[in-house]
């Protein structure tokens, strides 16, 4: 009822590092970010204690023992049948840091060349099109250098596809150091 860990399961001490008796009686608040812990989650699990509320979904970063972070996804609930003196939540936490891990990386590969790690030819055509159109609204000028490789293809054809990944590499990291 004060917002302090009773108990969890050996999942969660598994995904959290933390033995029963280090994370019992600590308050649910110290595992999540100070970042997700916003006033409006504040509120709303008070809502909850307070039975105002039955149940609460939300996302957030969580602590673990090792100092790693774990997306979750928690869903709390008010247990009825208890005395007005013993409120109790059941807080349900789904690990989703693999399925984020992995959207985000297929939101990028959407965007950009995995060998460069430049803008794709779309997503290049995207950005060029918005300067564009912030040049001209606020009157700005510009420039864009454009690189072209003779008898890339040849090289392709000829030496592999290896060798011409390579020769672009080497060209891209000679343009632009550090890239």
């Amino acid at each position: 009822s004060n917002g302090e860990i009773l108990t969890l399961n050996k999942y969660a001490t598994s995904l959290l590092q933390y033995d029963e008796s280090e994370i019992q009686g600590r308050p649910f608040e110290s595992l999540i970010s100070p970042k997700d812990m916003t006033t409006d989650l504040k509120l709303n699990l008070t809502a909850i204690q307070s039975a105002q509320k039955d149940q609460l979904r939300h996302e957030a970063i969580t602590f673990c023992k090792d100092g790693s972070l774990r997306h979750i996804t928690w869903l709390h609930s008010h247990l009825s049948g208890r005395s007005k003196d013993d409120q109790v939540i059941l807080s349900v936490g789904l690990d989703t840091t693999e399925r984020r891990r992995v959207e985000s990386r297929l939101s990028w590969l959407a965007d950009h060349d995995t060998l460069t790690g430049l803008f794709n030819r779309r997503r290049f055509q995207e950005e060029l099109e918005r300067l564009l159109n912030l040049a001209k609204q606020y009157q700005h000028t510009g420039a864009l250098l454009f690189f072209d490789l003779d008898q890339f293809k040849y090289i392709n054809d000829t030496s592999g596809h290896q060798a011409g990944d390579d020769l672009l590499l080497t060209g891209l990291n000679g343009a632009f150091p550090g890239a």
